[in-house]
């Protein structure tokens, strides 16, 4: 058995290390334990080297920062910036869930997010709001 608390902060700083920020840090060590947690080991801890490796060489943008390039309403296009898939993914979902609060629904499409993980782990954090959350990639 190992300590999920210091899983999480050894991934945390390993992924600081590599130059991602304190808090895409933290969601991207959070969703690995997520699907250790709910046996998608494939999705898990067996990445982290992949992923720190993509950071570390420049492979995926570490300082990239998730912007909205175009919108509607109910409606997003996120650009990742070729960054963590799941600093992009965080972004355009809790994007949709502060405009589904007032408006009832919204979509987001992302593009240059990169491998983002389990899906579930986005989708939750609608449900965890008392709203649907759908979460899929295109990408390998």
């Amino acid at each position: 058995m190992y300590d999920c608390a210091k899983l999480k902060e050894f991934c945390e700083k390993l992924m600081c290390d590599a130059g991602i920020s304190e808090k895409n840090s933290r969601d991207f060590s959070d969703s690995l334990l997520f699907a250790e947690m709910r046996g998608i080991g494939s999705h898990g801890l067996t990445r982290l080297k992949t992923y720190y490796s993509r950071a570390k060489t420049g492979l995926v943008d570490a300082k990239a920062v998730p912007t909205v390039e175009n919108e509607q309403p109910s409606l997003l296009l996120v650009d990742g910036q070729n960054g963590m898939g799941v600093a992009s993914a965080v972004y355009a979902m809790d994007a949709c869930i502060d405009r589904a609060e007032k408006t009832g629904a919204c979509f987001a499409a992302v593009k240059g997010g990169n491998h983002f993980g389990c899906a579930a782990y986005f989708a939750l954090r609608a449900a965890k709001k008392g709203m649907i959350g759908v979460a899929m990639a295109n990408g390998p």
